[in-house]
């Protein structure tokens, strides 16, 4: 957390996306559960170029943060449940960003502000 925190602050975003790739297959891999390993290894190779670009934005950058905190603190305080609704709600806003995104470069590239 320490190391996205800072590479969020520079606006590194080549730093920011090591650690949040790290972050996430930490989470994985603590579940100790091979299928999802297997599964999470196929979608992060599919997702690369998608999670680059919605991380490239400060702003996503910025919220992915606060949502990897409410996380790591679900985690701490054993919160299973919440920790559950915390990643659920980090993937769905994540793909809403980048929703955002695409449909922002389209308007952008037919002229519309």
């Amino acid at each position: 957390m320490r190391e996205m925190k800072t590479y969020a602050r520079k606006h590194n975003v080549q730093g920011y996306y090591a650690s949040n790739l790290a972050f996430h297959w930490d989470i994985v891999a603590s579940s100790e559960n091979e299928q999802l390993t297997l599964s999470y290894r196929r979608l992060v190779q599919q997702l690369h170029l998608s999670r680059l670009k919605n991380l490239s934005r400060d702003v996503g950058m910025q919220a992915s943060m606060v949502e990897h905190e409410q996380i790591v603190a679900a985690l701490a305080e054993g919160d299973a449940e919440r920790c559950r609704r915390l990643q659920e709600t980090h993937v769905t806003a994540a793909h809403e960003r980048l929703v955002d995104l695409e449909q922002g470069q389209q308007a952008s590239a037919k002229g519309h502000p």
